[in-house]
């Protein structure tokens, strides 16, 4: 499920994740389980959010916990805590986060699997962690990756309006 690459280099990504503030992992699941995770996802129902002043997005609740528990080794031996939930959320053209001055981040790692099959960097959708007013990580939405950024109090996180070129592509 994930690629023993991976497995075998926590100690270096923990390395990274410390010293930098945020990973990217690439090609994070093998193949075929990818493949099988994006058919599970594309049959999901998801519920619309929107709030004009905040967000316009999709999302739902995965309750695939085999999933979960798979990958929750993997976190405790990078950041020693456990993921307890999971949210899939579906981004297409004309959806966004603003950033909000009463909404922060909490001290803890912001945990994203990108699912997204195939996404073009024109389309926008890049999500931006930004503290003191500084961007502090530009995360791109990159195929079949896992990334995590440490977060604290003092940040803040949107995603980037993803503009017409997206058409009914999503991510």
């Amino acid at each position: 499920m994930i690629k023993k690459e991976y497995e075998k280099m926590v100690g270096k990504i923990k390395e990274v994740l410390e010293r930098e503030g945020s990973v990217q992992l690439h090609e994070f699941f093998e193949k075929k389980y990818f493949k099988m995770l994006l058919n599970k996802v594309r049959k999901l129902k998801f519920n619309k959010k929107f709030n004009p002043l905040q967000y316009k997005f999709k999302e739902i609740q995965f309750n695939d916990m085999a999933l979960v528990m798979a990958i929750n080794g993997f976190i405790m031996h990078l950041i020693k805590k456990e993921v307890k939930e999971a949210k899939v959320y579906c981004f297409e053209a004309g959806d966004y986060t603003l950033l909000n001055d009463k909404i922060h981040e909490q001290e803890e790692y912001s945990i994203t699997f990108e699912l997204t099959p195939k996404w073009d960097c024109s389309y926008g959708g890049y999500t931006y962690f930004i503290e003191n007013n500084k961007e502090k990580a530009k995360v791109e939405p990159t195929r079949n990756s896992l990334t995590i950024v440490k977060t604290n109090s003092r940040m803040q996180k949107f995603i980037k309006y993803i503009n017409h070129h997206a058409l009914h592509k999503g991510r």
